[in-house]
């Protein structure tokens, strides 16, 4: 683990961005405390441990949302959060700041966007490539033989897909992209309201969303820090 902070700084350094240092696990404890409970001062690490960075209660009854509770918390209302993963990516090109929208332009909004990355070797890539490929013509010459007008969307998504192609079979790795973002508002009723506002947000930055639903405790983590970098 050592190892790889100290690479990850070295990278980091090398796209000129700053690194201080690493997150002890105090501070790393507290970090994770405060994305369950916004009211827990980030910096606040005395007595913060691995035992307690976790909430005292977790109601995932609901099917919309996840209720969490900590001993901290000034009230006896717990925080809902509502969690989305990025169902489609920009379908156009795009500039650096496509993303300004979702991340700057909503400050009234508590939220957490996170990208979890998974590499897969090159083979496995190329296989799945093939399937989706043979899926699209399949539904292509359905749609011919239905007289129905071929949507262009579809021409600019089979592009893609062949450019993809192309990249895999050059020498590129495969990865799976998935981005997830977390609302965290104090009642239900300011969720629904927030949840709206970064729908709109994730519009503005060419995403389109699709809300966890029944499953948000088990899709907040993937908004935790090093939720699915780190196995035992």
């Amino acid at each position: 683990m050592a190892r790889e902070l100290t690479d990850i700084c070295a990278r980091l350094a090398e796209a000129d961005i700053r690194v201080r240092q690493p997150l002890g696990q105090g501070r790393l404890a507290s970090l994770v405390h405060s994305m369950y409970d916004p009211d827990h001062p980030i910096d606040h690490i005395q007595a913060m441990t691995k035992r307690n960075a976790w909430p005292a209660e977790l109601d995932a009854m609901e099917a919309t949302y996840l209720q969490a509770k900590t001993r901290e918390s000034s009230t006896r209302a717990p925080w809902c959060h509502a969690t989305a993963w990025v169902k489609e990516w920009p379908m156009t090109p795009v500039g650096v700041n496509f993303l300004a929208p979702l991340l700057v332009h909503t400050p009234d909004v508590i939220r957490t966007v996170a990208v979890t990355m998974d590499l897969e070797p090159t083979e496995v890539a190329i296989e799945r490539m093939l399937t989706e490929k043979t899926n699209d013509e399949a539904e292509a010459s359905r749609q011919a033989k239905m007289n129905r007008t071929v949507d262009p969307r579809d021409i600019a998504a089979h592009g893609r897909l062949d450019q993809r192609g192309e990249d895999l079979a050059s020498g590129a790795a495969g990865v799976n992209l998935v981005g997830y973002i977390t609302v965290s508002s104090r009642s239900p009723e300011a969720l629904a309201r927030d949840k709206r506002t970064i729908r709109a947000s994730a519009g503005k930055s060419y995403l389109k969303l699709e809300w966890c639903d029944r499953e948000h405790h088990r899709a907040f983590v993937n908004t935790l820090p090093f939720a699915t970098g780190i196995r035992r």
